[in-house]
């Protein structure tokens, strides 16, 4: 495809933006959401739990426990973060004392005063936030200027010290959670006011209690506060022994005594009131100036909280590394020449919880909330706390606690560091695309898939990788004796590529709520799968092609696998098809790794043993597992039988010249050839299709031969000219219904025989035919002509036999109906039934047989045509099904090869077809002022005509759906009559 071309697909597109970005918007959904899909498979939420209790903030925590532990977008920022995770374990890094202050920041931006515990918590953060930059931002031990943790100084700078003019007022402000004197003058001077008047009162009013007990009026200790107010309690009926003018303010329950107010004490009481409300303004406006400058630094303080949670995650990796206890930190690989994925020794985290100490609870969001002013939640409350996916530590693998007790013991460690899974040696030789994982069942092959996954994802977020040390030093020993080690990690080290996308089908896809059989789950994952792996993705399949027949699930399999050979970086999948397991003996890009299995125990070792292909293993599990023993030597007995035929057929293929070559891979070339036909497909569809158009041709002119032929009845009798008109109309529209593909020619001839069975005897006779009387029955003979009224049928019927009452008659072959439903065999009638035919002469000009000159070589024409465009009908919807996959395909691959692209997706990302063909406004025979973008309009056009044709035969409404919602979109009225010119 020339630039010329491409310019004009981009200049339809820049005119169709809108939809491009929808397009590109919704691929991108399905590319988050097929990698959604696989990161649950892989049990990634599971890892990033582990990673949150290690946190010290409910902000980290929350974030990390629903799966927002953050992975690198490149191979730099994964980079970034295992040096982050390095350093804060040089650091020793802890966050903690720290509040979500968000809450605070949005409330005080909104016009809301804080109160007093609500800018301490703020200020405890600040300090926290503080204390942390400060330790992360150490110099460097030499004293050079530099920093000793550079990456984890970068992620600090967002604690700003414009902050600490914030912390320095709440804190010059509040104390103790309240506001101090110091926070204003006013507020200093007013308490002071209060706190000499209210010394004032108290005197006052203990002076009467004193005078009242002495009195025996009032009882001791009876000085109280009623309504904010200072009183003495008094008895009933004593209320004389105090001055008039004194205030009742209250009584007891059972009225023995009243509360009541001292007359010298009420202007103190009012005095205190007053002067409590001053305080009270006082107070509000300090805890208003403070929110206010809290609100105006509120984004920064959303900035420093995220930058907080950002350390607080870092040095949650870094503890989740100590916890692994073989934890080390992976190096990233950019040679092509090195292996993909060099990982020896690797630990599957999640089962290794059960051998580790028990993870620590991390805070919940439950805890110093901001609307209970950042204080603890009470006891009795219940909190959301963060429970780990998995085993936990020390339970065994049916659920039960291993013997060693509880607590530290060295017992206990040694019972757990018993439960730890078993290491796999996850070493992919150098230039392979394709690993073939083969081996019993429980022998740990989707162990294998899923430890690579999580290795992949954990160093993408940073986190170093489990592996045991003992299979590092021997693969860092085999490593040096070869001269493999890398120069830019130590021999050792794991190395493995940077993979934008991380795709898993695991397990049983099988939904009864998505109507999806175990087979179909697969195919819909891998469909996903393929539709968004790129170049540096790693691709996961499990028992790829299994759910179905064995020999087409194995030319499934090993399709999907060449096709991910090419389109992405590596592929791991696990299969028992035994064509698969030979696929490295032809082709380069594929490598064995076999499940070792201990035939002795008929136990899995979890050994990885690489080039070889293992064996399934079955009856020997089925055996251990108890199966009827009788029914495993049946079986193998069948299995010997299988194996020595299929040596033999391998054998025969040897000899015959195939060599090593496994049918799978012949079936598969086949496919590919398949798709390299389709365009010689194509043809036979436009040949087939001009056909059509030829014999709608002929019946045209046959319809037209019929109206010559019925403009020379005219010179018949009314009666006939009258009968002549209504059946010509109705045959007329039978056969202009054919024409135009409306009616089927079954339901054609259907027509066609009953308006023959309604033309009457006397019609027939005015045409060349006499009818005899009933007295006439007795001279039938074999091979006289007769009429079968109750048949009504206009094809000549000859005697075959007579035999008293009965007559035995064959109807002859009709040049219009081919007979009726007797015709060509005998029949048995009652005389009575038919009638003998003599020649008549009423209407001399049409010949001396009923049929007119010329009518029989039309109808021959008529039944040659329907016959020829029922059989070309039959066999083009034989082959639509057949060629509807293969035709798409290779019109797409042959389309990206002339775009310079590796395959159909590639170009797909850049053009969308769909989308184009509204915008150019495909029409067969458009002129594009261009041969080859007229060319190319024209193998689109066709592409979705046949579509549109293998629709149609399934049913018309789709069809027809999909033509008007192509004609409403791109508007043009010329590429919808060419869609339904195609249709026909």
């Amino acid at each position: 495809m020339t630039n010329s071309i491409f310019r004009a697909h981009l200049e339809a597109l820049y005119y169709d933006g809108a939809e491009l970005a929808d397009s590109l918007v919704e691929r991108d959904e399905d590319a988050e959401r097929s990698e959604r899909e696989s990161l649950a498979i892989l049990e990634w939420p599971a890892v990033c739990k582990q990673v949150a209790c290690f946190c010290g903030t409910s902000v980290a925590a929350d974030l990390v426990a629903r799966g927002g532990l953050p992975r690198g977008r490149s191979r730099e920022d994964s980079e970034l973060l295992l040096q982050q995770t390095q350093e804060a374990l040089e650091a020793g890094l802890e966050v903690g004392g720290l509040f979500d202050i968000r809450p605070a920041a949005e409330a005080a931006a909104g016009g809301v005063c804080l109160t007093g515990k609500q800018l301490e918590g703020v200020a405890s953060t600040l300090e926290a936030a503080f204390e942390l930059k400060e330790r992360v931002s150490a110099p460097s031990v030499g004293g050079h200027g530099g920093l000793r943790y550079p990456s984890l100084a970068a992620l600090a700078d967002a604690i700003t010290d414009e902050e600490r003019t914030l912390l320095r007022a709440i804190r010059g402000c509040i104390q103790y959670g309240g506001v101090s004197d110091a926070a204003s003058e006013s507020l200093a001077a007013v308490r002071a006011e209060r706190q000499a008047n209210k010394e004032r009162l108290r005197a006052e009013v203990d002076s009467w209690a004193r005078q009242l007990q002495q009195k025996g009026a009032a009882e001791p200790n009876s000085v109280t506060l009623i309504r904010g107010r200072f009183c003495v309690g008094v008895r009933a009926g004593r209320q004389g022994e105090l001055p008039k003018g004194s205030v009742r303010l209250g009584q007891s329950s059972t009225g023995a005594t009243l509360y009541l107010e001292p007359k010298p004490a009420v202007e103190l009481n009012n005095a205190e009131a007053l002067l409590a409300e001053r305080e009270e303004g006082e107070v509000l406006r300090v805890l208003s100036m403070l929110s206010t400058l809290l609100a105006k630094r509120a984004p920064q303080l959303m900035r420093l909280v995220d930058c907080v949670t950002a350390l607080d995650v870092v040095a949650a990796r870094a503890k989740h590394a100590r916890w692994l206890s073989v934890a080390v930190r992976p190096a990233f690989t950019a040679d092509l020449s090195e292996s993909p994925f060099w990982v020896p020794g690797a630990l599957h985290p999640v089962l290794m919880q059960r051998g580790l100490p028990p993870l620590p609870q991390p805070p919940s969001v439950d805890d110093n909330r901001f609307d209970r002013d950042f204080q603890a939640a009470p006891a009795w409350e219940l909190r959301r706390v963060l429970t780990p996916d998995g085993p936990r530590s020390g339970e065994l693998a049916d659920g039960s606690a291993t013997g060693g007790g509880g607590g530290g013991g060295r017992g206990a460690a040694d019972d757990r560091a018993a439960l730890l899974p078993r290491p796999l040696d996850l070493r992919v030789p150098s230039s392979r695309a394709v690993v073939a994982i083969t081996g019993p069942n429980t022998g740990g092959k989707t162990v294998t898939l899923k430890t690579a996954g999580l290795m992949t994802l954990m160093a993408q977020a940073g986190l170093f990788l489990p592996c045991d040390p003992a299979a590092r030093a021997e693969a860092a020993a085999a490593s040096v004796a070869e001269e493999a080690t890398s120069a830019a990690a130590p021999a050792g080290t794991p190395r493995l590529t940077w993979f934008d996308r991380v795709l898993a089908d695991i397990g049983d896809a099988q939904s009864l709520q998505q109507n999806l059989s175990t087979f179909s789950g697969h195919i819909r994952r891998i469909k996903q799968i393929l539709a968004v792996a790129g170049p540096r993705s790693l691709v996961l399949l499990d028992e790829v092609g299994s759910g179905t027949d064995p020999l087409e699930g194995a030319a499934l399999a090993r399709a999907v696998l060449d096709r991910l050979a090419e389109q992405a970086h590596l592929t791991l999948a696990t299969t028992h098809h035994a064509e698969l397991k030979r696929a490295s003996e032809e082709d380069g890009r594929y490598v064995n790794v076999s499940m070792a299995f201990d035939t002795a125990t008929l136990r899995p070792t979890y050994r990885l043993c690489w080039g070889a292909a293992g064996a399934s293993n079955a009856l020997d599990i089925a055996e251990t597992l108890g199966f009827d023993r009788s029914v495993v030597l049946e079986a193998r007995k069948v299995a010997a039988m299988m194996a020595a035929s299929a040596s033999a057929a391998a054998a025969a293929a040897e000899g015959a010249g195939e060599g090593r070559e496994s049918h799978i891979a012949g079936v598969a070339r086949s496919l590919v050839q398949q798709i390299e036909d389709t365009r010689q497909e194509l043809e036979g569809q436009r040949a087939l299709r001009e056909r059509h158009s030829r014999s709608q041709a002929t019946l045209s002119e046959a319809l037209a031969q019929v109206r010559e032929l019925e403009a020379a009845l005219l010179e018949a009798p009314p009666e006939i000219v009258r009968e002549r008109d209504g059946h010509a109309v109705r045959v007329q529209a039978a056969l202009e219904a054919f024409a135009a593909g409306s009616a089927p020619q079954d339901a054609v001839e259907d027509e066609l025989r009953e308006i023959e069975s309604l033309i009457p005897a006397e019609v027939a006779a005015l045409r060349g035919r006499g009818y005899m009387g009933d007295d006439d029955e007795e001279s039938l003979r074999p091979g006289d002509a007769v009429y079968v009224r109750s048949r009504g049928d206009m094809g000549d019927a000859r005697v075959v036999a007579v035999k008293g009452d009965t007559v035995t008659v064959k109807f002859e072959t009709s040049v219009l109906f081919g007979g009726g439903r007797d015709g060509g065999r005998g029949v048995k009638l009652n005389k009575r039934e038919v009638k003998k035919v003599v020649k008549g002469s009423a209407m001399p000009t049409l010949g001396g047989r009923w049929e007119v000159e010329g009518f029989q070589s039309v109808m021959d024409d008529m039944a040659r045509v329907m016959g020829e465009t029922a059989e070309q009908e039959r066999r083009a919807a034989e082959a639509a099904a057949r060629r509807r996959e293969q035709r798409a395909r290779a019109e797409m691959e042959q389309l990206a090869a002339q775009a310079g692209q590796a395959s159909w997706a590639d170009l797909y990302d850049q053009l969308e077809v769909q989308e184009l063909e509204a915008d150019l406004g495909l029409a067969e025979g458009a002129d594009f002022g261009s041969e080859e973008l007229s060319a190319l309009a024209a193998v689109l056009q066709e592409a979705e005509g046949e579509g549109e044709e293998a629709e149609d035969a399934a049913g018309g409404g789709a069809a027809a759906s999909r033509l008007s919602g192509t004609t409403a979109r791109g508007g043009r009225g010329k590429g919808a009559g060419a869609a339904q010119g195609r249709a026909w």
